[in-house]
């Protein structure tokens, strides 16, 4: 399976145009509209996240229990842990 960096630049590179500036701005604006779709997503999965963490922690899972589960810093673990103290 192809990158999608290498379809993306398969795309740019195939416009009409031959202005690298205006190449180089296509691809800027395709990555600023990814990022933002990406960030989007990943919002939405943290407010899922955040409450089956805490959860688990109640249930006794221990930190590095859910850090080999799904992957998550054991930074992130604690702050989440501590936003719900804050809260």
């Amino acid at each position: 399976m192809r990158s999608a960096r290498y379809a993306m630049w398969c795309i740019v590179w195939s416009m009409e145009t031959t202005d690298i500036t205006a190449k180089r701005a296509a691809v800027r604006t395709a990555v600023r509209e990814g990022m933002r779709k990406w960030g989007n997503v990943q919002r939405g999965q943290a407010e899922r996240r955040d409450p089956l963490v805490l959860t688990a922690l109640e249930l006794g899972i221990s930190k590095e229990d859910i850090h080999g589960l799904t992957g998550l810093g054991r930074t992130t673990i604690d702050r989440i842990e501590k936003g719900a103290h804050d809260a």
